[in-house]
């Protein structure tokens, strides 16, 4: 089982909101796998996740917040797997049998996106 993240809509500008769901990878749910630059580790931005019935704010690198800011959908739900988010960073188990996993993750996803940061003549 793994954790996809559903982004909910919304503007370029608004915070970023969304839901966390556990699937089986076996049940060959529809998602976008994205792997991307961290950069720097600091957590410098935040979402907001439902998870549970639960809402909270997770902590998040400024490199996962402007990827989740370009493929948000202003009309839609995108559904994703993002190891900074879809991966319990502060469980090291959990880490490391879902990084095992990894190969299976992109394998079963419908599309893999690769952001590699914003370009610097980009505006």
């Amino acid at each position: 089982q793994v954790r996809i993240l559903a982004i909910y809509p919304g503007r370029p500008s608004s915070p970023i909101r969304g839901r966390l769901d556990i699937v089986s990878l076996a049940e060959e749910p529809v998602y976008q796998a994205v792997s991307y630059v961290w950069g720097s580790g600091e957590l410098t931005h935040w979402v907001t996740l439902e998870q549970n019935g639960e809402e909270t704010a997770l902590d998040i690198t400024a490199n996962a917040h402007k990827l989740l800011t370009k493929i948000r959908s202003p009309w839609e739900e995108r559904v994703i797997w993002i190891d900074g988010i879809c991966i319990n960073q502060t469980d090291q188990v959990e880490k490391t049998d879902q990084v095992k996993m990894m190969g299976e993750i992109y394998r079963g996803a419908w599309r893999v996106t690769a952001y590699l940061g914003s370009s610097p003549a980009a505006p």
